[in-house]
């Protein structure tokens, strides 16, 4: 019989920066470094056992900011990119014994890396439900060869606010590739990234370049994935953006 998580917490602590949660496990996902004047998402502690990191940006890689929740021991670090960000570090790592953590190649702009080098998509597997974060992705379209690597998913974290990513018009375009149950939208301008040359909002927007009617605007940062998914299958819809309201 094949076992199924019963729950799968999803934390966003702004930009780019999340953690999951199941299965005795926390995994950090692209932490972010403070930077005064530019970037003031607060400094945080992070407590994990497995980091991964899409690609070596300030605001993406800031693994002093992950301790492990035994004391004595350090996380585990996964990094899409080599430590100089110029190659690829392919990761498929099994972690517990339900949590698979797989990295698939992208570009973080247009021309195949040439303006703003590279990127990892990081799928997590879970039994029944499976995660992609996009990271910085600057790509207009994936390639049928990514498309295939990342394989079918229930969720993806999609960065919107463009300049340093690809434009909403065409991560919209990538979610209609993957056709997810769940778009999170992350990586977008808040009260906390106003000197970032992206877009965004501070608030949840009613029509900004988002499809409503699904869209959905909760009062957390966190939230059960499971719970969502199903409901979101239950009413037969797909692409349903979710977004999550930063919790200082």
């Amino acid at each position: 019989m094949q076992i199924m998580i019963v729950s799968l917490m999803l934390t966003w602590y702004g930009h780019a920066t999340f953690t999951l949660a199941a299965d005795g496990a926390t995994v950090v996902i692209d932490p972010y470094t403070y930077k005064a004047g530019l970037f003031t998402y607060p400094t945080r502690r992070f407590t994990g056992d497995v980091v991964t990191i899409s690609h070596n940006h300030f605001d993406h890689s800031n693994l002093g900011a992950v301790r492990h929740p035994r004391p004595g021991q350090k996380p585990l670090v996964l990094r899409g990119l080599t430590a100089d960000g110029k190659r690829y570090h392919p990761i498929d790592q099994r972690v517990g014994k339900l949590l698979r953590i797989r990295s698939v190649n992208a570009y973080h702009d247009e021309v195949q890396g040439k303006k703003r080098g590279l990127d990892a998509i990081f799928v997590y597997e879970m039994p029944g439900l499976r995660i992609a974060h996009l990271g910085d992705l600057g790509q207009k379209r994936l390639s049928p060869e990514q498309l295939k690597a990342i394989g079918a998913v229930d969720v993806v974290l999609a960065p919107i606010g463009g300049y340093f990513t690809a434009p909403l018009a065409s991560i919209k375009a990538i979610v209609g590739q993957l056709d997810p149950w769940i778009v999170i939208p992350m990586h977008y301008k808040t009260t906390y990234t106003q000197k970032l040359p992206i877009s965004g909002q501070t608030t949840c927007p009613a029509t900004n370049g988002s499809p409503p009617p699904n869209v959905f605007c909760l009062t957390s940062s966190h939230i059960d994935l499971v719970a969502w998914t199903k409901r979101i299958r239950s009413a037969g819809k797909r692409q349903v953006w979710l977004y999550l309201t930063f919790v200082k």
